[in-house]
């Protein structure tokens, strides 16, 4: 009988060491509560070039009514910067003939625009691609009134002849 509860001691006493061991092993020292690192906001630019100047204009998209497309980057720029634009409604929708300091001033001048947006870049032969900081641009099929705008878009324009 004292064999019994000798071995029934050592037993349970081996039972605990086990359950102990198992216990720790699976367990790895906690890591301080670091926040992950934020996701970079989608941002909107706009991009006006000359031989002799660029600059851009960048917002996040969230604060855009992008439903206008690039009008509605237009007019959130003009209110909150010192974007301008000037332009005549027509059959098409607005002709551009100012953009910052592109200005239309001679008979053959007009403001073309590139984009990176993929459903409005150009597909017929004639459509050209620039890269503005790594980013492909090409000219747009459409006019700045039909343009859409998607996260990081980047519209580009610049005063061309012909």
């Amino acid at each position: 009988m004292k064999t019994r509860k000798t071995l029934a001691t050592a037993l349970i006493i081996c039972m605990i060491f086990a359950l102990t061991i198992v216990g720790f092993v699976g367990c790895k020292p906690e890591e301080p509560n670091t926040p992950a690192p934020a996701a970079p906001a989608d941002t909107l630019t706009i991009v006006v070039a000359s031989d002799n100047a660029t600059v851009d204009y960048t917002v996040e998209m969230s604060k855009v009514d992008t439903t206008k497309g690039v009008i509605g980057l237009f007019d959130y720029f003009k209110a909150n910067t010192n974007f301008d634009y000037v332009g005549s409604e027509g059959p098409y929708g607005l002709f551009l003939t100012k953009v910052c300091f592109l200005e239309v001033k001679e008979k053959n001048d007009f403001i073309c625009i590139y984009t990176s947006v993929e459903k409005d870049k150009d597909v017929s032969e004639y459509a050209q691609t620039i890269d503005y900081k790594g980013k492909k641009v090409t000219t747009s099929g459409l006019g700045v009134s039909s343009m859409h705008l998607e996260a990081n878009a980047v519209v580009y324009f610049n005063l061309s002849s012909f």
